[in-house]
């Protein structure tokens, strides 16, 4: 089971996340570096992905520790690498040279790599490489199921530092998931005026929520220089910054991250940043080389609905106990209450938290009914206080009709169907 910190994105009520959102993603420029972007090579489908690296700054060789479950197949094996080249007074042509340690070692091995990024217009030049290791590991049993695997790395050469080396393992274990890897290298130093170019990594939405997996490999930061990961869900962008502590040895950090999707949602943007957290240290100089996402596609089955009858009288069945205006104490109570004199408010509440239900069960809901379902929650937030709706007012008329197209879905009329 992969363990990731959690990022909780805020959101305007469960259901009203069912609608899929947009926003504008700030496009900043690239300063000189480099913004990462699909590999030049196929990618495997599968479930989820592992990534496990090495600092590779003060010594050779370093060791990746692996480790994989016996639940599952190994679909690819990739190995990136990255460090520091020393820029020359002149370049010919005027153009920078490519890095000069194309090559890595792995158990006694020689590999080449392809250059994937740099070098990048900074001090010091950054240059990542990529290698697919995924058959010789196979033959040679680097990497197994069922077991944690080491593997010895070494051989790195770069004129000015080394940083580290990272295996990116693409698992499958049956289940449909959006696999996406993005590389190169891309470089930040705030001190610079430097910045990274932000990422958009997009899926397929979803009607219920999700819980999604990013991972990054960026090398260099030298701790304690501060550095951050922005990461942008449904228009609430969220910065984690204690992650980046060289958690795989020096100058190497591989950031591993639970990011919430509500429903609806198509895509989510992720940025390194060098920052200033005004505790005096430099801004970290960092390149940033790898991005891997994967998330559960969506299910396949629209679900069923239930009526009003059944949640009031199946408790233990609720999918939630927190609504998007009652607690499900206050909502239970709400339903078991008669619309005495035909009180619209009431007759409309019943409709609208069954149909909430419904959803967060995983029904899915048709773009009308769910307007209806919108339309509905302002007419209770504006009447929440009186708990009733005037008669003879345009407002209890539109509560009726709202009540009445409720009634439908939750009943199967419109909709996925009512549950046998």
């Amino acid at each position: 089971m992969k363990r990731h910190k959690s990022i909780r994105s805020m959101m305007c009520g469960v259901v009203c996340a069912a609608l899929a959102s947009t926003f504008t993603v700030n496009q900043a420029t690239a300063d000189g570096t480099e913004e990462l972007g699909l590999p030049s090579i196929p990618i495997a489908n599968g479930s989820y992905i592992v990534v496990e690296g090495t600092g590779l700054h003060e010594a050779q060789p370093g060791q990746i520790e692996i480790a994989i479950p016996s639940d599952t197949d190994i679909a690819q094996v990739l190995l990136y690498w990255g460090g520091r080249t020393l820029r020359p007074s002149t370049y010919p042509n005027g153009e920078l040279s490519h890095g000069d340690s194309d090559t890595i070692m792995v158990n006694g091995e020689v590999l080449t790599g392809i250059h994937i990024g740099g070098p990048t217009l900074n001090p010091y030049s950054c240059d990542a490489y990529r290698v697919d290791i995924t058959s010789i590991s196979s033959n040679l049993g680097w990497i197994q199921v069922g077991q944690t695997n080491i593997l010895a790395v070494d051989g790195l050469d770069f004129s000015h530092h080394n940083a580290g080396a990272s295996l990116v393992v693409i698992l499958d274990d049956g289940t449909a998931s959006n696999i996406q890897i993005l590389d190169d290298c891309d470089y930040a130093y705030k001190t610079h005026n430097l910045e990274t170019v932000p990422v958009d990594l997009a899926f397929e939405a979803s009607n219920v929520d999700r819980i999604g997996y990013l991972q990054l490999i960026v090398t260099d930061i030298d701790t304690p220089r501060p550095a951050a990961v922005d990461v942008t869900v449904d228009g609430v962008t969220t910065r984690v910054t204690e992650d980046l502590l060289e958690n795989e040895g020096d100058f190497l950090d591989i950031v591993q991250l639970e990011v919430s999707v509500p429903a609806g949602v198509t895509n989510i943007t992720v940025q390194m940043l060098s920052i200033d957290d005004d505790t005096g240290q430099d801004p970290a100089s960092l390149a940033w080389i790898c991005t891997t996402w994967d998330i559960a596609e969506p299910n396949v089955s629209q679900g069923c609905t239930y009526t009003i009858g059944y949640w009031k009288n199946h408790p233990y069945d609720w999918p939630t106990d927190e609504l998007s205006l009652w607690s499900m104490h206050d909502a239970m109570l709400t339903l078991w209450e008669k619309p005495k004199g035909g009180n619209a408010y009431i007759i409309l509440a019943h409709q609208y938290i069954a149909a909430e239900l419904n959803v967060v069960n995983g029904a899915s809901i048709p773009e009308e009914v769910l307007e209806a379902w919108l339309d509905a929650q302002e007419l209770l937030e504006a009447y929440a206080g009186k708990g009733t709706i005037p008669k003879k007012s345009d407002d209890r008329d539109a509560a009726i009709a709202l009540a009445s197209m409720l009634d439908d879905y939750n009943n199967g009329v419109i909709g996925p169907g009512h549950c046998d």
